[in-house]
């Protein structure tokens, strides 16, 4: 049968043969997944599809699943779904079909999607143009089962360590 897909980012490789071994091992044979929920972010999503278009390795396919927001699926088919692929790479837009959250949105599109590798992109990140020529190269060694990237740099406004959450200083409280 055919191999499981590899997850870019995690996951694992199940069978006795990597998935992409062989003469295609770092094809174009790669499934981009962006999960979204809110239309908070839609600029931000917008940004997202255009870098994964805008790749110098093209994905095979891009999903993006939304989650559990059925005005947001609406106005993403709206956008991407009833048009011919853009620069050649098809959009799917599809619901989460499973209860829960960012998981679940990612399996509904894991299962969905047709790549012999998955890569999954925030829908608030901007993937650089470069981003899976150098992600799937890896691939081509046998021993290479996920592939990670570094994440973005932090702006000059937040200091390094701190996290969004800890802009403000917390309430302590004291045992007595």
């Amino acid at each position: 049968g055919d191999p499981s897909p590899t997850v870019l980012g995690g996951g694992t490789v199940t069978g006795s043969e990597h998935p992409l071994a062989g003469a295609d091992a770092v094809g174009g044979d790669v499934s981009v997944v962006i999960c979204t929920y809110t239309p908070d972010r839609w600029e931000q999503l917008c940004a997202a599809v255009d870098s994964v278009l805008g790749q110098t390795r093209p994905p095979f396919e891009l999903l993006v699943s939304v989650d559990h927001n059925r005005d947001l699926y609406e106005r993403c088919v709206q956008r991407w779904g009833d048009r011919p692929p853009a620069g050649g790479v098809p959009i799917r837009v599809v619901e989460n079909r499973y209860p829960g959250h960012l998981g679940a949105a990612r399996t509904t599109a894991s299962e969905l999607a047709t790549g012999r590798i998955i890569a999954f992109l925030d829908d608030d990140a901007a993937a650089e143009p470069d981003w899976l020529e150098h992600m799937v190269p890896p691939f081509g060694d046998p021993a290479v089962v996920a592939v990670g990237g570094r994440p973005p740099r932090r702006s000059r406004a937040q200091p390094r360590g701190q996290s969004r959450r800890e802009k403000r200083p917390r309430k302590r409280t004291v045992a007595r």
